[in-house]
């Protein structure tokens, strides 16, 4: 009887491990697959395959392939497959806690672009799917609103930390932040116009700098 009271910490962390693993290993071939084939054109039975799980596990962890690609939108955003929101990583944490306003602002450049590094191959899936998928039709619209969100909160704290420049407010700085690191905007520069993620990166900070502090 002791001995299995003192098992069961061990045996609940071992499980959770598994459990998050489980749910990396699915998340990573969805991303596989729907790069290669597209969303429409990718099986859940595929992606149980890839991933080396059944079919039952996918749908008993994100319960439809919709909900499968929101959660690896949210997994490219955070760099986690544990399901936590971009503000709750030690990076977004980094940004809000730096008290200087340029570095901060450096930071947050640094930040981004790796998170779209990470994202910018899935995001037209995104639009594919949501134009051949109901269900996900309002999708791109809540990707957008919940960066607008997370932009107002670096906005608020950049303005915590000093002054914003003459004119600028809060939710202007928050939109400013918004339009220079959409994603459609760092596929074009890195893609199409041949920009090193260095490059862009050094523009993003350099451009907010300019445009939000005195």
């Amino acid at each position: 009887m002791g001995e299995d009271v003192k098992r069961r910490p061990y045996d609940r962390t071992r499980r959770q491990a598994q459990a998050e693993e489980t749910r990396r290993q699915i998340l990573t071939a969805a991303q596989q697959l729907f790069g290669q084939q597209g969303y429409a054109g990718t099986t859940v039975e595929q992606i149980a395959a890839a991933a080396g799980v059944a079919v039952p596990t996918i749908y008993a962890i994100f319960g439809n392939k919709q909900r499968l690609l929101a959660a690896l939108v949210r997994m490219l955003v955070s760099g986690s497959a544990d399901g936590r929101v971009m503000s709750q990583t030690p990076e977004a944490e980094a940004v809000l806690a730096e008290p200087d306003q340029r570095q901060q602002l450096r930071l947050f450049a640094r930040s981004m672009c790796e998170v779209l590094a990470r994202l910018s191959p899935i995001l037209a899936v995104v639009r594919d799917a949501a134009r051949t998928d109901p269900a996900l039709a309002e999708l791109p619209r809540r990707m957008g609103e919940q960066r607008l969100v997370m932009m107002r909160g670096v906005a608020q704290s950049l303005a915590a930390h000093g002054p914003l420049r003459p004119g600028v407010d809060i939710e202007g700085a928050a939109e400013t932040i918004w339009a220079l690191t959409n994603g459609e905007l760092y596929r074009v520069l890195t893609s199409e116009q041949r920009w090193s993620t260095a490059r862009y990166e050094q523009w993003v900070a350099d451009t907010l700098i300019a445009a939000l502090l005195p």
